[in-house]
């Protein structure tokens, strides 16, 4: 896990119980839209500069609404939206954490709710201005487990401990959740379905846990086997659960693909180079070949510096070459070397890599970006944007185009 942020000591020995509650802003309540994805995304967003003392609880409040709206809208010709085919409005559409990193990881967002406030009612719906980030995603770290079976993933001791680390260095973390309405004890705020769903329907935020949570404060007919739970938020109002908060037990089995953001703030007059502003669509690979290389070529729009490089990895302690050319000519490798750098992610998901020394490039320049990855765990190491019919339908890249896999 990137050593990005100087929260409390997340050790090896873990509180019986953590409560982020107090350092968290209000409560929000998406109603009467379906975009809970956007609240639990800025909901772990918003938990994550608190913890750096880079806001406060009070003053803190991103939006919601430019999200929900860009993510099936164009933003511009190169910041396509994605495909809404649920048969409902875009702001009834629904969403996932991968949608929001793609719409973070491009630019679009994080921007204040002062400045693009959310409608109350659907007859009040609007276009949001088109505006500069006020805020720069650097990682969103994946806490599940891509090749497990997702009912061992859910009750596995060492993905509590993972997750409970991970709110503890990062703050709160988006997940995935089944919601059944006959499932939560409304006495007590307690929700256990005893599923396991390949699909989810809602969006909420976990902020604490509770070793000693009574597996008895769980509805009657349907408890779970021992003691524990996690502490999540709503997006439902605080009128709503207790403040707006309830708890899920350790064994609910529908949790799933929680993600951490990891933001800082958005440096002045930042250009992205990207060919993929629809981000992660999926992860390729060849049978049997666990050392893959991805590059891509680009073209300098100034005189400019290069900073860090960003890509996706698929695996826990993925080790990563990176290498960038300079003078390019047709191939990824045909220029000159000019920056080699060495790491080791530890956590899958969105990964932004800092260079210990700017690459200084020229207008009209060619250059290209080389990833050299392996692992142990999977095949499927190479991240892409493709078209996904019904997801992602207006993607572009491609290989050998704008992708070039060597």
């Amino acid at each position: 896990m990137p050593d990005s942020m100087d929260r409390k000591n997340a050790s090896a020995t873990l509180p019986a119980s953590y409560d982020l509650r107090t350092s968290m802003p209000p409560v929000r309540n998406q109603n009467p839209f379906g975009n809970c994805w956007t609240y639990s995304a800025m909901a772990a967003t918003e938990s994550n500069l608190i913890g750096k003392s880079l806001v406060s609880s009070s003053d803190i409040d991103l939006s919601e609404w430019y999200l929900t709206y860009f993510v099936y809208n164009d933003e511009s010709p190169l910041k396509p939206g994605f495909t809404n085919s649920s048969g409902n409005a875009y702001y009834d559409g629904g969403g996932d954490d991968w949608q929001a990193v793609a719409m973070l990881s491009r630019g679009t967002g994080s921007v204040s709710g002062l400045k693009v406030k959310t409608p109350v009612r659907p007859e009040d719906v609007y276009v949001p201005n088109v505006m500069e980030r006020e805020l720069k995603l650097k990682n969103a770290l994946y806490l599940g487990n891509l090749s497990a079976n997702r009912e061992e993933v859910q009750i596995a001791a060492k993905r509590i401990q993972l997750v409970k680390k991970t709110i503890m260095a990062y703050g709160a973390v988006s997940v995935g959740i089944y919601w059944d309405n006959d499932a939560v004890n409304n006495e007590k705020f307690a929700y256990y379905s005893g599923n396991y769903h390949y699909q989810t329907n809602h969006a909420v935020t976990i902020v604490g846990w509770d070793d000693d949570y009574s597996k008895d404060n769980f509805k009657e007919d349907n408890r779970p086997e021992k003691n524990g739970a996690w502490l999540v938020r709503n997006s439902w109002g605080d009128e709503w659960g207790d403040e707006g908060y309830f708890y899920v037990s350790y064994e609910e089995g529908t949790l799933c693909d929680g993600v951490a953001y990891d933001i800082v703030s958005a440096p002045n007059d930042e250009k992205i180079y990207q060919y993929d502003p629809l981000g992660l669509v999926n992860f390729f690979g060849q049978e049997g070949k666990n050392e893959v290389y991805f590059a891509n070529i680009f073209t300098a729009g100034a005189y400019e510096t290069i900073n860090s490089v960003a890509f996706y990895t698929t695996a826990p302690d993925q080790p990563c070459e990176i290498k960038i050319y300079t003078g390019c000519d047709g191939s990824p490798v045909s220029g000159k070397l000019a920056k080699t750098a060495a790491v080791t992610l530890k956590a899958p998901g969105y990964n932004t890599v800092e260079l210990d020394a700017p690459v200084k490039v020229v207008k009209g320049e060619k250059f290209s970006v080389v990833v050299k990855t392996s692992s142990g765990l999977t095949d499927n190491l190479i991240p892409v944007e493709c078209l996904l019919p019904g997801y992602s339908d207006k993607a572009t890249a491609e290989q050998g185009a704008k992708l070039g896999v060597i």
